[in-house]
């Protein structure tokens, strides 16, 4: 799972450095992707801890979206 853990930590860096630069004064936009990305970390690490082969071969064949689960 350490390749989810990057992932999530990308996107908190992401959300981090937007609140930085808010109190800083700029008007930066909020990276949204950053929250789809912290959504489909917890999908993928939901599915790893339930079913571990097929959710692996999911992320391989790019499965995973933000749609309704």
């Amino acid at each position: 799972m350490i390749q989810i853990d990057r992932l999530r930590a990308m996107a908190s860096e992401a959300i981090l450095e937007y609140q930085a630069a808010l109190t800083g004064g700029s008007e930066p936009s909020y990276p949204h992707w950053a929250d789809d990305l912290l959504v489909v970390c917890a999908r993928a690490e939901a599915s790893l801890i339930t079913n571990p082969t097929h959710a692996t071969h999911k992320v391989r064949q790019g499965e995973y979206s933000l749609s309704a689960a």
